[in-house]
């Protein structure tokens, strides 16, 4: 009983640090692309390269997927509040298998020859491998009741 309790707190923190890290990164990409743009070079050269008007456009990509992961941060803040442990299952399994694609995919990036990812991809590669164990852990390692809410007794 008080194991289940502790894993409903844990997942609760989960969330919480997903949904604020989530939120500050979207609104920082959304108005600030230009601090992402390190990412996709490694020598931080963006302007030279793409001065055809390529720059405007990864301002873009980047700002809209600012937009995804700001409200992925609002989606995760309010599953705190379902009750349902079915639903709540769903977000991690969701969680999981989405981080999980995107470490793999910027993992291949990453090892692909010819790819100017700067050195500071391999913290994106780390942050989405951390949230795949960390959905993972929940999956597969704890019992159901703990994606029942807080709110809910634990038996």
């Amino acid at each position: 009983m008080e194991q289940s309790a502790s894993g409903k707190k844990k997942l609760d923190r989960l969330f919480v640090v997903h949904s604020v890290v989530a939120a500050a990164i979207g609104i920082f990409a959304i108005l600030f692309p230009n601090l992402f743009y390190f990412f996709f070079h490694s020598d931080g050269i963006v302007h030279q390269r793409h001065e055809d008007g390529c720059v405007h456009m990864i301002s873009v990509i980047i700002r809209c997927y600012g937009c995804l992961i700001f409200v992925q941060g609002w989606i995760t803040w309010n599953a705190r509040k379902v009750s349902d442990g079915k639903i709540r299952k769903t977000f991690v399994e969701a969680y999981f298998v989405a981080f999980l694609l995107t470490f793999i995919a910027l993992l291949r990036g990453q090892l692909t020859e010819g790819t100017v990812f700067h050195f500071f991809n391999w913290l994106n590669i780390l942050g989405f491998l951390g949230l795949t164990v960390l959905y993972g852990y929940f999956i597969f390692f704890e019992k159901i009741s703990v994606f029942e809410g807080l709110d809910k007794a634990t038996s």
